[in-house]
C-alpha cells in the first residue's frame, strides 16, 4: 500500500531513532512501522534489535536474520545485535590473527570475564550501533539514511543507555574513554538522535513512561522525540449516533416484553453490554492519555487499537498508515 507522505517529516531526518517502552506495549511493532514508513519515503533503513527472540524480521514475513542481518523489504535491512556476539566480534577485530581471537573467545576465563564485567556487553553493542551509523559507502555517503533501534524494554532501557556515561565517569583516558565520548556525542546530539517511547493508555505503562522520561532527562540528556500511545481503543459511536443509540436502548427496555422475543431481548442486552464495556474502556484510555500529557511536556502520537490476531506485515502496514496520519496532524498539514 503506497502512501502520499505529507506530514511532519522531521523525525525521519535524524540518523538514529531509539524506540523504547515497557515490555508488551507494541514496541517492536512500532519500530518496524517506523522503518516501513521511512522506506516508503525512499530512505535506506537499518533496523537493529537486540533480543534472542527475533521479532522484527518475522513482522516482515522473513526468517530470522541473525547478527549478520539481511534485507527483509525494499530499502529495509535488519540486524540482531546480540550483546554476546557483539563482544565476540569486538575481540576478533582487536586481536590478530583470528585463530588467536577464537581461542580467547572459547576460553573459560573470557566467558567468566564477559559475564562478570558490568556493562561491558552493552558498551560494545552501543559501540557497534555507533559504527553502523558512521559507516559510509561510495562517495562518503552513509550506507543507511536511518537506523531504528528496538532498544531494551523500560526495565533495562535506562541502564543500557547509561553504560557509556558511566564509562566516561570512571575512565579518564585511553581507548575506552574516547569510545564512550563518541557514543555519548551520538546519543545526545538532537540533530542526529531521538529517543521515542511507546506506551499504552493504561495505568502501569503510563507510570513507567513518566518514570523513564524523568530518568532520561535527569541522568542521560538524550533528546526525547515522541511518546507513542499505542492501541488507543476507538470511539464506538460518533456523538451524532449516540443519542439514537440511547433512545433505542430505552425503547427496548420499556417494551421488551411486548415487542421483543426472548432471543431478541438477549441479543439486544448483549449489544448494549458490549457497547457499554467498549465505551468504558475508551473513557479509561482517555483518562490515562490526559494524565500522561499533563505530566510530560513531550508531543504524543496516538495509534489506534488494531483488531487482529496475526502479528505480520499486514499489522505493521496498518500501523504505518496510522503513524502517517498521526504525523500529519502533528505537522498541522
Amino acid at each position: 500500500m503506497k502512501h502520499k507522505i505529507i506530514m511532519n517529516t522531521k523525525i525521519f531526518e535524524k540518523r538514529l531513532l531509539l524506540i523504547s517502552g515497557k515490555g508488551g506495549v507494541g514496541k517492536s511493532t512500532v519500530c518496524a512501522s517506523f522503518a516501513l514508513t521511512a522506506s516508503r519515503m525512499g530512505k535506506k533503513v537499518l533496523v537493529v534489535e537486540m533480543d534472542e527472540k527475533e521479532r522484527i524480521s518475522r513482522l516482515f514475513g522473513h526468517a530470522n536474520v541473525g547478527y549478520e542481518g539481511a534485507a527483509v523489504y525494499p530499502n529495509i535491512h535488519v540486524k540482531n545485535l546480540l550483546p554476546d556476539l557483539a563482544l565476540n566480534e569486538f575481540v576478533e577485530v582487536q586481536v590478530k590473527p583470528k585463530a588467536v581471537a577464537r581461542q580467547i573467545i572459547n576460553s573459560q576465563i573470557y566467558k567468566y570475564f564477559a559475564a562478570a564485567a558490568p556493562g561491558l556487553k552493552e558498551f560494545v553493542t552501543l559501540g557497534k550501533v555507533m559504527l553502523l551509523e558512521d559507516e559510509t559507502g561510495r562517495g562518503g555517503r552513509p550506507i543507511y539514511d536511518l537506523i531504528v533501534v528496538d532498544a531494551p524494554a523500560t526495565g533495562h532501557g535506562v541502564q543500557f543507555l547509561r553504560v557509556p556515561f558511566a564509562a566516561a565517569e570512571l575512565v579518564k583516558m585511553g581507548w575506552v574513554r574516547k569510545q564512550a565520548e563518541r557514543i555519548i556525542d551520538l546519543l545526545t546530539d538532537p540533530e542526529r538522535t531521538l529517543l521515542n517511547i511507546v506506551t499504552l493508555p493504561e495505568e502501569m505503562p503510563v507510570n513507567e513512561t513518566v518514570e523513564l522520561c524523568q530518568s532520561v532527562d535527569r541522568l542521560l540528556g538524550i533528546p526525547i522525540g515522541y511518546i507513542i500511545i499505542n492501541s488507543v481503543f476507538p470511539q464506538v459511536l460518533k456523538k451524532k449516533n449516540l443519542k439514537v443509540f440511547e433512545a433505542m436502548k430505552q425503547r427496548a427496555g420499556a417494551n421488551s416484553r411486548r415487542k421483543l422475543s426472548r432471543e431478541e431481548q438477549e441479543a439486544a442486552g448483549m449489544m448494549f453490554t458490549c457497547y457499554e464495556a467498549a465505551n468504558r474502556r475508551r473513557q479509561l484510555n482517555e483518562f490515562y492519555i490526559t494524565r500522561l500529557k499533563r505530566q510530560l511536556k513531550y508531543d504524543c502520537l496516538r495509534i489506534p487499537f488494531v483488531f487482529t490476531k496475526a502479528f505480520d506485515f499486514n499489522l505493521i502496514d496498518e500501523v504505518s498508515s496510522h503513524l502517517v496520519r498521526a504525523l500529519q496532524k502533528d505537522g498541522g498539514e
